[in-house]
């Protein structure tokens, strides 16, 4: 029942579905293996997946029983307009698919705040992050979506120019590290860490996975300050 627990610890942004389609999506190229076909066809977060979700569906049927076991995007973008055999006509998917493909990189270096207007250019092309409206999760990690790629561009002033792989790698690796938490109203149940509770009085206390696997933690110092002043300030890890 909404309302009723708050909780305290986050995800990686990474793990949200929204967030995990985006980076596979920009990992397409003009090859497609059958995995990533699957995934096009089948992903609510591509636009007109609603509309078009009996004939992604029939053209997918299809395209098993053709079965290459690599599909060029401009082939998939026809089946998708003139179906299989006449079956699975999916014309929202042949234009995304026929924008996306135009919208393609090529092969030169760019800094990441180029990558980063890039990127959002070819997951607009796509219809991402689908058609349906967004509920408040959706717009939290959306908002999210928007700071990660922002703090990727502002990479720009320590960086050298890089590919698309290496571009795609380093997103993956700060979407990867960047905790989601969603916001909501408090509940009166809070759900948090050792460390989030220190200094806090409470109505009732209920602690969970005290042993000696868990507590006292493993030390993770700063690599940067004095360790004999880190304990001596008693500082957290």
């Amino acid at each position: 029942e909404e309302g009723i627990f708050s909780l305290s610890l986050g995800t990686s942004l990474a793990a949200e579905g929204m967030i995990a389609a985006a980076l596979d999506l920009l990992a397409l190229d003009n090859r497609l293996s059958s995995t990533q076909v699957d995934f096009l066809l089948r992903s609510p977060f591509v636009g007109g997946a609603r509309e078009e979700q009996h004939s992604r569906a029939l053209l997918d049927r299809e395209r098993r029983q053709v079965g290459p076991e690599t599909v060029p995007l401009a082939l998939l973008a026809r089946w998708a307009r003139e179906g299989i055999r006449g079956i699975g006509r999916s014309s929202r998917l042949s234009q995304i698919l026929t924008a996306f493909e135009a919208k393609s990189p090529d092969r030169r270096q760019r800094l990441p705040g180029e990558w980063a207007g890039h990127f959002a250019r070819l997951l607009a092309a796509l219809g991402w992050p689908g058609d349906p409206p967004l509920d408040s999760r959706g717009y939290q990690v959306l908002g999210a979506w928007r700071e990660l790629t922002a703090k990727f561009a502002s990479l720009d002033a320590v960086s050298v120019p890089m590919g698309l792989g290496r571009a795609l790698s380093l997103l993956r690796r700060l979407a990867g590290k960047e905790i989601f938490q969603i916001e909501g109203p408090p509940g009166r149940i809070q759900i948090m860490g050792h460390l989030e509770a220190a200094g806090l009085r409470f109505d009732h206390l209920w602690i969970m996975g005290l042993h000696e696997e868990a507590l006292p933690s493993v030390p993770r110092p700063n690599p940067f300050l004095p360790l004999p002043l880190q304990q001596q300030r008693g500082m957290p890890h």
